[in-house]
């Protein structure tokens, strides 16, 4: 009876420290603005971030860029816009309804969770391989529609 008793009190200690360490990764998504991401991309390359930007998408275009140009202080190149597998934008859920409002052609500022990757020479992102950075959206924080049509 004690050693079962022993396993139980050890499985929910781990169970505990489990779900502490959930929680402490939710808090540990770096939150960065489009400027910082592009003037430090080896700081961020293959992590999860929150980044705030204008999300651009046309025909045959889905770019992050800053509206300002990092306040015209460095030459700004754009970052192409992927889907991670666990985006949604079908269904009712809240999260579905959140990313949906980006569908579409368009310009929006956004804050969203994804994954940042640097392209490694000689490989590139997007279309004709236009871009050497890439953010695959996993979710939308928020989003204000600026224009009906990409900058």
């Amino acid at each position: 009876m004690r050693i079962f008793l022993t396993m139980i009190l050890i499985a929910l200690s781990a169970c505990a420290c489990a779900a502490q360490g959930a929680k402490s990764d939710d808090n540990t998504i770096p939150k960065v603005t489009y400027c910082e991401l592009i003037k430090h991309p080896e700081k961020y390359d293959d992590k999860v971030i929150e980044v705030t930007a204008v999300y651009g998408n046309g025909f045959e275009a889905s770019f992050l860029y800053d509206k300002d140009l990092c306040n015209k202080g460095i030459d700004q190149p754009r970052t192409w816009v992927a889907y991670d597998k666990s985006f949604v934008m079908e269904g009712d859920s809240e999260e579905a309804k959140t990313n949906s409002k980006i569908s579409g052609f368009g310009a929006w500022e956004i804050t969203a969770i994804g994954r940042f990757k640097r392209a490694k020479e000689p490989g590139r992102f997007g279309h004709l391989g236009c871009c050497i950075y890439q953010f695959s959206f996993m979710k939308i924080v928020q989003s204000e529609k600026l224009s009906d049509r990409a900058e």
